[in-house]
């Protein structure tokens, strides 16, 4: 189900997921998932925050479960800084023309994601 603000802009999501618990298990492939996802906008558009929690066999999965919270470069539409609920940061930089040229960042490795 997804739900989208009055500009068009996706505000939130969920879903289900529910398959074979006796068959698909041996097979190593997944039985049961959910997700919801919530996003908030400022008033030029701009991604404020985006929450999303997934679980996967009855367990969060950490990699796709997160608060994020953005900022912007001053006067600029492009995403300065990304920082998490832990209070983890990814830092970009952009050139001359604007393009992204880097980022560096503070995640642990094993939940490091990229929007």
């Amino acid at each position: 189900m997804y739900t989208f603000s009055l500009l068009n802009r996706l505000t939130s999501a969920s879903g289900t997921f529910a398959g074979d618990r006796v068959t698909q298990p041996p097979l190593g492939n997944d039985f049961y998932a959910v997700y919801t996802l919530t996003m908030t906008y400022s008033n030029t558009g701009r991604i404020n925050t985006k929450n999303q929690w997934h679980e996967l066999n009855g367990t969060a999965e950490a990699a796709n479960t997160y608060q994020h919270s953005y900022s912007y470069v001053a006067g600029k539409h492009q995403v300065e800084q990304l920082t998490d609920e832990n209070q983890n940061r990814e830092v970009y930089t952009y050139d001359l023309n604007g393009n992204l040229s880097g980022w560096e960042d503070n995640f642990p490795e094993s939940l490091c994601s990229r929007d």
